[in-house]
């Protein structure tokens, strides 16, 4: 990934969740890098005439995704990057966007998905998805204990029942650290304490003593 054209959209999608239209989609404008916040407002998909630039079907995808470090790290980088696109081309198309292609327009989610894949192969990684960076963003929030309900809003899906079927399942991690949390709900006697060497051979003489008295007892009473 690191020096890839599409490094910076990659390592984006993954810290923040964007489905890869509303990152083809993503302006300057929506982007505030002083305060850390990012705006999901568009998304870009592909049709016969061409690219088309919706709004979310939904009103949870339109939302506002705050900005980890690396990520604000990532799309300073990217602007950088867009100031060396606009100097190198000689017809440069203005749309204002993040991640545009040599020439200012929207990138094609199959060619960028094309790259992604064939850089895992490169590298001897299974083959992926750029749908997948979203799902290890989802999963990364749930191993740090994140509410559900929060990762919902950040992920800008309609309904909890969809994060929750989509992405608890494959937590392992988080399942056992909240059944680990029910190991004090009941306190349990304490044992006794380990007897000291010493401890044990002298209740062990009294055991001999007691034994022998009961033995000479009997014999006296036959």
């Amino acid at each position: 990934m690191v020096g890839h054209r599409h490094e910076w959209l990659w390592r984006t999608m993954l810290l923040t969740g964007l489905r890869t239209g509303e990152a083809t989609a993503l302006t300057w404008k929506n982007v505030d890098i002083k305060n850390g916040r990012l705006h999901v407002r568009a998304s870009y998909r592909r049709t016969l005439n061409g690219p088309l630039l919706a709004t979310p079907k939904t009103k949870r995808g339109r939302r506002t995704i705050p900005l980890p470090r690396p990520a604000i790290r990532a799309l300073e980088a990217q602007r950088a990057r867009v100031r060396e696109l606009k100097l190198a081309c000689v017809v440069w198309e203005e749309q204002n966007l993040a991640f545009p292609n040599t020439l200012g327009r929207p990138l094609r989610p199959d060619r960028v998905l094309q790259e992604f894949q064939a850089l895992l192969k490169r590298h001897g990684l299974p083959k992926k998805r750029l749908h997948d960076l979203r799902h290890t963003y989802a999963t990364l929030l749930y191993a740090y204990d994140t509410h559900p309900r929060a990762v919902q809003e950040l992920m800008g899906h309609s309904r909890l029942e969809m994060t929750m079927d989509l992405y608890t399942g494959s937590v392992s991690t988080v399942l056992e650290n909240a059944a680990a949390r029910l190991d004090g709900v009941f306190l349990e006697r304490p044992g006794p304490a380990a007897d000291s060497g010493a401890e044990q051979q002298a209740r062990m003489r009294a055991d001999a003593r007691r034994e022998a008295g009961g033995a000479g007892l009997t014999k006296q009473l036959g």
